[in-house]
């Protein structure tokens, strides 16, 4: 069996089966529950868990973000690195999510992640980072009482206002945080650009849209065929 699958296995990660375990980012109406087959029972608010049957293709690589953890690992990056604007912060949890994807079968967090100009953004931790006002109320609060933005910068550095709650991350989570952060965190903004350029999942993605994650996974990955049908097969019923 494969490291990365051996490790898989070890984390958990054994497919869900069909149905997709998750955190809904705003209340459920009544149309809602009806679609999901749900009518009758009390779901409400960002921290119910759901039992969602998901009609997905299995041919395509397709997470589910807990906003909650992309909000922690935010905070943790914005404490532990000095450099702790958006383009830092972005980068690091973008190669955190790469690095836990190649060795485990399972990224970080599963964020969308869009190519940009200046490299690889994940959708939904921008979207919190700019605290975006289509946001659900109850995320924008929780996002305001844990972090402020200085937007007076050309690069908006974050402060936070609390410490992260490491409950959500794996010890394998915190270890490629912590290799993203070193890895990132003292390169100028041109030297991470050119860096993330090189990134397959980067460069063979159309500009504004959304990456591959097949690419994620190295070239020179051992058993990389196995990992990314192992991958398309889990993606879709993973909690993260």
């Amino acid at each position: 069996m494969a490291g990365w699958n051996k490790a898989a296995r070890a984390e958990g990660l054994a497919s869900a089966g069909p149905l997709f375990f998750g955190r809904s980012a705003c209340p459920l109406g009544v149309a809602a529950k009806q679609n999901l087959g749900l009518t009758g029972i009390p779901l409400t608010g960002v921290e119910i868990v759901l039992l969602i049957k998901k009609r997905v293709n299995p041919m395509s690589v397709r997470y589910y973000p807990n906003y909650q953890k992309i909000l922690e690992a935010i905070i943790y990056v914005a404490q532990k690195a000095a450099g702790n604007d958006f383009h830092h912060i972005l980068k690091v949890l973008f190669y955190a999510d790469k690095l836990h994807l190649q060795r485990f079968a399972r990224p970080v967090l599963g964020d969308s992640y869009i190519k940009m100009s200046a490299g690889p953004v994940g959708s939904f931790a921008y979207d919190l980072l700019k605290m975006n006002d289509f946001l659900p109320g109850e995320i924008l609060q929780d996002v305001s009482e844990s972090i402020s933005v200085n937007i007076e910068k050309k690069a908006p550095r974050v402060s936070t206002k609390r410490d992260p709650d490491l409950t959500y991350f794996s010890g394998s989570d915190l270890k490629c945080l912590d290799e993203a952060i070193s890895l990132c965190i003292g390169k100028s903004f041109s030297d991470l650009c050119d860096l993330t350029h090189q990134e397959k999942s980067w460069s063979e993605a159309n500009i504004n849209s959304e990456m591959d994650y097949e690419n994620f996974i190295d070239d020179e990955t051992p058993n990389r065929e196995e990992l990314i049908a192992h991958i398309k097969a889990t993606s879709h019923t993973l909690v993260l």
